[in-house]
């Protein structure tokens, strides 16, 4: 509700400043509880803004327009003209509400527009801000990243809360949903990391309105379908790690459902590996599943743990069979069954995958494919992406991508983020693969072999120059007690033929020492801007798909 105040308590100038902001305001507080409730309720058109305000809207433009008629009629009658510069802006609030829309456009995609909006905000806080996400561990002491890129207010925080202070507060920050008091005791103890952290905790996928819950994604499903009965997934705890079973379990229902929205015929499950999700779906969902990866050697071993499933299943199974598709091409699936069979083929966008399963599964109908990916690795992701916006008949997919610094092309995929001109670099790719939520719930950053690494950069500047080496020590300080240790060792690994001595080595760990907190600050910041990084990719897809595909396309993120 508007209130006009008088000069004595606050500027005229402010007020119609913020009658002229308004109309921004009301229609984003209006897309926002569209969103929400249409989510919430399992309404799949939910996001349309005005179906569920309408009203409201309404009556709040016509109480602007009425304060500010009457707000002039009184001027007028009681000769007590306002400022000049304020009629105009009186004037220009009267025009918006008129011109304001009545009713949406049925062809436009709202949806499309917050993803366009969300993007573009995650873009903008990332900007000035790429220095730091595109740097590299490797570089901190020779190339100075705490002096060079650090915001000069965290740094003042750094210095005045000391490094246990500061990571008390970086911690609460990550891991809590803070109430008003939390916020509060936060922001007085360290205002300006406590603000660096939370916004970008903001810029975080999980914390929009595009992502749903499982448990939401399941009422929605249930709304739609009228009533289809949801499958649970058993949570398997044999032939994989339990972080493997939870994600199959995880996925294998969504797709479950996707399957039976869509009407698929099919299932493609694109990077197979070793068959988990495969399996879950064929063996469990009674669906037909084609799993294609790229390693003969993970197709080998996703038809040996078919054996034992089946044998565990009490199911028979039966002989292998050859097929050549082509002159220059022979797919072999190593084990013909009803339900699951698996094959060595490269995946491209290009990849013709329906037709694949036409060869695979002979005497079945195939017109409706439903594709499947779980951890599609680097470009892989994207190759799916595109097959589905450029074949009609991949109805529906589900893809959880990985290792995104393997992407070679496919960043960025939307036209959107291409006209934005907004590139993200191998290590800032790197950076969003880092999952700060399990680092948050042992309160532990891994600093010491990222200091080790960084020393050793040191040393090798010093003693190589511009002639460094080519090679990776790869995980080398879990095993090893000493910097001393480390380095020595790193050398030898890297081919670096190098006169070193232990004083040496003791004066370079004993000089930089200091540095070590810094380098603990410095790591937690750039792990803190992990999740915007990763919402930019995600997005990207996500608009990609808005652009390629008609309207009708219901797309939603998980969490």
């Amino acid at each position: 509700m508007l209130h006009i105040v008088s000069n004595s308590e606050e500027d005229i100038n402010d007020v119609f400043d913020s009658i002229a902001l308004s109309e921004e305001r009301l229609s984003k507080e209006g897309f926002q509880e569209g969103l929400n409730k249409g989510t919430k309720e399992g309404e799949i058109d939910g996001y349309h803004m005005g179906y569920h305000r309408g009203a409201e809207l309404g009556a709040e433009l016509g109480y602007y327009n009425g304060l500010l008629k009457t707000l002039l009629s009184i001027a007028e009658e009681e000769s007590k003209p306002l400022p000049e510069k304020v009629i105009p802006d009186i004037n220009h609030v009267l025009e918006l509400v008129k011109s304001f829309p009545k009713t949406n456009m049925e062809d436009v995609d709202i949806i499309k527009l917050h993803m366009r909006h969300k993007l573009d905000m995650v873009v903008k806080h990332l900007e000035p801000l790429l220095l730091i996400v595109n740097s590299h561990m490797v570089n901190f002491i020779t190339n100075r990243h705490w002096d060079k890129l650090v915001p000069e207010p965290i740094k003042h925080d750094f210095k005045s809360l000391g490094p246990e202070g500061f990571f008390s507060v970086f911690w609460t920050c990550v891991e809590s949903d803070m109430d008003t008091s939390l916020h509060k005791e936060m922001l007085e103890k360290s205002p300006n990391l406590t603000s660096f952290l939370l916004n970008a905790r903001r810029m975080s996928l999980g914390c929009s309105d595009l992502v749903l819950t499982q448990s939401q994604w399941k009422n929605m499903v249930y709304t739609v379908a009228e009533g289809p009965d949801v499958v649970t997934s058993p949570h398997v705890t044999h032939f994989m790690s339990p972080k493997k079973g939870h994600e199959v379990t995880a996925m294998s229902e969504v797709v479950g459902m996707l399957s039976a929205l869509s009407s698929s015929s099919h299932i493609v499950d694109v990077g197979s590996g070793k068959g988990y999700l495969s399996l879950v779906l064929a063996l469990h969902h009674n669906l037909r599943v084609l799993g294609v990866d790229s390693s003969q050697v993970n197709t080998h071993g996703a038809a040996n743990r078919t054996r034992k499933m089946q044998k565990a299943c009490k199911k028979t199974s039966q002989s292998a069979v050859n097929i050549k598709i082509s002159d220059d091409e022979s797919l072999s699936p190593i084990l013909d069954t009803d339900y699951y069979k698996q094959v060595t083929a490269h995946v491209t966008e290009e990849t013709d995958l329906v037709a694949l399963v036409d060869v695979l599964f002979p005497g079945t109908t195939c017109h409706r494919v439903a594709l499947a990916g779980l951890h599609t690795c680097g470009d892989l992701a994207s190759s799916c992406l595109r097959a589905y916006a450029r074949d009609f008949r991949l109805v529906a997919l589900c893809n959880i991508g990985c290792c995104y610094h393997l992407m070679k092309d496919s960043l960025p995929l939307s036209q959107h983020l291409r006209s934005v001109g907004f590139l993200l670099e191998h290590n800032s790719r790197m950076l969003a693969a880092q999952a700060i939520e399990r680092m948050a719930d042992t309160r532990q950053l891994s600093v010491e072999p990222l200091f080790y690494r960084a020393l050793l950069q040191v040393l090798l500047e010093e003693k190589c120059g511009s002639n460094q080496p080519s090679g990776n020590v790869g995980r080398l300080a879990a095993k090893c007690s000493s910097f001393h240790e480390y380095a020595r060792k790193a050398l030898v690994k890297l081919g670096v033929s190098i006169q070193v001595e232990e004083e040496e080595l003791e004066t370079l760990y004993r000089d930089h020492l200091t540095q070590r907190d810094q380098l603990a600050a410095y790591f937690g910041l750039r792990v803190s801007l992990a999740r915007a990084v990763e919402t930019v990719i995600l997005l990207d897809r996500l608009l990609f798909l808005h652009e390629q595909v008609p309207m009708e396309i219901h797309t939603f993120w998980f969490r």
